[in-house]
């Protein structure tokens, strides 16, 4: 969480008590080439940070 701390940091000017808060709400997640984050029709409720890597998100009507 080293790099999510240092980004925040960079941001903005924060005590330690608030960056644990905030750091102890995010949860290291891998994710495989291809594997889809969420599916059609499922709703983000979540925020994600990404560490290394990229993301690609479509938004609209596709057909399957």
């Amino acid at each position: 969480m080293k790099e999510l701390s240092d980004f925040i940091k960079s941001k903005i000017t924060i005590d330690g008590l608030d960056l644990e808060i905030i750091l102890s709400n995010f949860k290291t997640r891998q994710v495989r080439k291809g594997q889809l984050i969420l599916k059609r029709g499922q709703v983000a409720y979540q925020y994600f940070y990404i560490k290394s890597g990229a993301l690609r998100f479509f938004f609209g009507e596709f057909d399957e």
